[in-house]
Order: C-alpha cells, then structure tokens, then sequence
C-alpha cells in the first residue's frame, strides 16, 4: 500500500524537482542580468 504510494508519487516529485531547478537557474541567470545591466 505504501509503496504504491510511493510509486504514484514519484513522476509528481520528479516533476517538482525539475521545475524547482528551473526557478532556481532562471532566477540566478536572471539575476546575472540584472547585475550586468546595473
């Protein structure tokens, strides 16, 4: 039961994981940006 769990949720977290790294590099580039620019 929990491991079923676990399973479904996998794809979910992935997902998350991959978006957060996304925020994480668009904020950071983003921030180089506005560095360079200042």
């Amino acid at each position: 039961m929990r491991r079923r769990a676990f399973l479904a949720l996998l794809p979910r977290t992935r997902a998350i994981a991959a978006y957060l790294l996304l925020g994480n590099f668009l904020t950071e580039s983003s921030g180089k940006i506005l560095f360079v620019l200042l």
